[in-house]
């Protein structure tokens, strides 16, 4: 199951990769520009996914209580 999940993590790495290049490509033009910012904030969230994958579900789940503890005290600051 491990391994599945470190592949499937591996292939969203490499398309967040191909697809921020092209984000990036596209953002430095300028009448291209609104099509390249949502495909580098999509390459981020791919990046995201692709780094979850990675990570062993018990730890994922941890630093999602510890993510939102946080934000609860921010929010009463």
């Amino acid at each position: 199951m491990k391994v599945l999940s470190a592949l499937a993590g591996a292939l969203i790495w490499i398309l967040a990769c191909v697809v921020g290049l092209l984000g990036a490509l596209l953002s430095v033009t300028i009448i291209l520009l609104p099509l390249g910012i949502p495909l580098l904030m999509l390459a981020r969230r791919l990046f995201r996914s692709a780094a979850a994958l990675f990570v062993p579900r018990k730890l994922r789940e941890r630093a999602q209580e510890l993510g939102s503890s946080s934000r609860e005290g921010e929010a009463t600051t």
